[in-house]
């Protein structure tokens, strides 16, 4: 089972992050608020892990976010599984 992690403490990428609430924000919702993801991984039971490279900023820029976020076979979030600032330039 895949554990969830409290996002507080990433700036910017977390403020986004944290108007997504588990249940409730469709897979749509997401991508709506952090644009596309950027890879994916299914699984099984009909759940899907989508990763965002760069939430806050552009993929170059060292202040962006990677997260990683669990979706339910019924598209709702299940909730954020990996949250870090990216190091370095």
């Amino acid at each position: 089972m895949l554990e969830y992690v409290n996002v507080g403490g990433l700036g910017d990428g977390a403020a986004l992050v944290d108007r997504l609430t588990p249940g409730i924000t469709t897979l749509a919702d997401a991508t709506a608020l952090l644009g596309p993801h950027t890879s994916e991984k299914g699984y099984p039971n009909g759940q899907r892990l989508l990763q965002w490279g760069a939430v806050a900023g552009s993929p170059s820029d060292p202040t962006a976010r990677r997260v990683a976020i669990l979706f339910g076979e019924d598209g709702r979030m299940l909730g954020v599984v990996h949250a870090v600032r990216r190091d370095g330039p």
